[in-house]
């Protein structure tokens, strides 16, 4: 059934309540040419209702991971709170840290309609954000294995582990809404070992599946220095890390794992496939996001789901094929 603007008003209002919008905050909504103008204009007057100064701004669409126009950056610069509805993210662009260091808070709205619906951040999901920060909390070693080969290994370093809850309450956060799981941008270097991709692959913007044949990647001090090319899923990946001619995008991103079990992979929503629940991420490319403290900047950034997978902290069993140990407290009951 298509979506409206009745229930995406309604989405927005909550998400404004939840993002705590008050009347004297400067507020900009961003989009572009290629979004939907009815959850435009539901987030902006949903942003109104509040009494809040709003801001909206529409530009042409752009490539992923490129900066919106300077005049729009500008705008946000002084904002308390941004509604990013562009249709393509930019959050590994180099104009997204000024604006948080700034002091704003930004809530990125990428999902499809039916999502925001479906998926919205709610109280019997948002406990699971609390329990995995709990979990990984000053944990040092992760390695993540699978019944199919995968064994990598590496350590968080300095940087922190974030959880993504699909809203933005507090100065110079930044979530995606929809988005249910917990990274770390680990050192670099300790990085080790092969992945056998077998799930979701977000090579956004042009490639985006679920590969039906696992895809098999060596990683060596933090970098991919070999993909088997044996099957065409294979080498859409290799062509897709080519075209952009950077090397940083060999080099690992982020680790962590994903905790909506209303997440559906049969559905093409690349928020739902990264919240998945029980599914282990892992990715290449750009991690310069303030949330996750990484230094590697680069042209393009991909998300990997491994699903029936293995992880662990610390030695500790966080993950086991692919289902939440019961001693975390994060397993759905049933």
């Amino acid at each position: 059934m298509d979506v409206g603007f009745p229930e995406l008003f309604q989405a927005a209002l909550e998400s404004v309540r939840r993002c705590q919008v008050t009347a004297d905050e400067r507020v900009v909504v961003y989009t572009d040419s290629e979004k939907n103008p009815a959850m435009v204009e539901a987030w902006y007057a949903a942003a109104l209702a509040t009494g809040a100064d709003v801001t909206l701004i529409r530009a042409t669409a752009r490539f992923p991971e490129t900066d919106p126009p300077e005049v729009a950056l500008t705008a946000m610069r002084s904002a308390d709170i941004i509604f990013d509805l562009a249709s393509n993210t930019w959050l590994y662009a180099p104009g997204l840290p000024p604006i948080i260091q700034a002091g704003a808070r930004i809530l990125q709205v990428l999902v499809p309609e039916r999502s925001i619906i479906d998926r919205p951040p709610t109280d019997d999901i948002l406990w699971r954000a609390d329990v995995s920060e709990a979990l990984t909390a000053d944990t040092q070693e992760i390695h993540i294995t699978s019944p199919l080969g995968t064994d990598l290994r590496g350590r968080r370093g300095d940087s922190p582990w974030h959880a993504q809850r699909g809203y933005v309450w507090e100065s110079q956060q930044w979530d995606s809404y929809g988005v249910c799981m917990i990274n770390c941008a680990p050192e670099v270097e300790t990085v080790e070992g092969v992945v056998y991709f077998n799930g979701p692959m977000i090579l956004f913007p042009q490639y985006c599946y679920t590969t039906k044949r696992p895809i098999r990647v060596e990683v060596e001090a933090g970098r991919i220095v070999h993909i088997d090319t044996d099957h065409e899923e294979a080498r859409t990946f290799d062509r897709w890390i080519r075209q952009f001619d950077d090397p940083n995008l060999y080099v690992v991103a982020h680790l962590g794992f994903g905790f909506d079990p209303r997440a559906d992979l049969e559905s093409f929503d690349l928020a739902a496939w990264e919240s998945y629940y029980g599914g282990v991420v892992v990715a290449f490319g750009a991690n310069t996001a303030p949330q996750l403290g990484g230094g590697t900047s680069a042209t393009g950034h991909m998300d990997g789901i491994l699903l029936e997978a293995n992880l662990t902290l610390d030695g500790v069993p966080i993950i086991e094929n692919g289902e939440f140990v019961e001693s975390t407290g994060l397993r759905s009951p049933g």
